[in-house]
């Protein structure tokens, strides 16, 4: 049986309201309103994609000033001016009984909050990403909430995640997902690719320098 399920796919960017902008005009729709993550120095916005997955748009968060924290993501070494694919977040029923699990490790688990929101979330203490981004981040919602039930279905679908990385980091992440849209290739770069089915048509995503810039 799978341990996790895909939750959301993570761009990052270097200005929230730019970054909606600029994915409005290639998805062709506008992204819904998220929040700040107090304490982590970002805030974000969310679009449906259907299947209990969502896309997350996050920036740093100039309101909050200086943080004390790396931010999450490994915002802090890599920030594109335009949204780039970064990341993919996996949900599980019971974080700290899934951690000793893993074959990697995500980093410990911890509390995270936007506005009403509170769930818990595995991440490096520096907050870069684990074997340079393609293993993903894991996350714990309360039961019965999930940021999916308050985003509205705008026509946008992923059709595909495609996560490329060596082949026993490949083999190993497949045997822990349980999901059509989740392709594990096993191949010599660490490498995401996103395919998205739009009103504008199909959008592909890659994210090879932030997967490298995060190792």
């Amino acid at each position: 049986m799978s341990l996790l399920q895909l939750d959301h796919i993570v761009m990052a960017c270097a200005d929230l309201d730019q970054g909606a902008d600029w994915l409005a005009r290639r998805l062709g729709v506008t992204l819904s309103p998220g929040g700040r993550h107090a304490g982590f120095g970002t805030h974000n916005r969310l679009l449906q994609l259907c299947g209990g997955t969502y896309l997350e748009l996050i920036a740093p968060d100039p309101s909050q000033g200086q943080v004390t924290r790396p931010r999450p993501f490994g915002l802090d070494q890599y920030c594109p001016k335009d949204p780039q694919l970064l990341h993919f977040v996996a949900r599980c029923r019971d974080l700290d009984a899934v951690l000793p699990q893993l074959f990697y490790s995500p980093g410990p688990a911890r509390t995270m909050t936007r506005d009403a929101l509170r769930w818990k979330i595995a991440t490096a203490a520096d907050g870069r990403l684990a074997a340079g981004g393609v293993c993903p981040t894991l996350i714990e919602w309360p039961p019965g909430v999930h940021p999916c039930d308050q985003l509205p279905h705008q026509g946008i679908r992923l059709e595909a995640l495609q996560v490329t990385a060596d082949a026993g980091t490949a083999q190993s992440l497949a045997a822990l997902f349980d999901d059509r849209r989740c392709r594990f290739v096993a191949a010599g770069q660490a490498w995401l690719g996103v395919e998205l089915q739009t009103p504008l048509g199909r959008v592909f995503f890659n994210g090879p320098e932030a997967a490298a810039s995060g190792a």
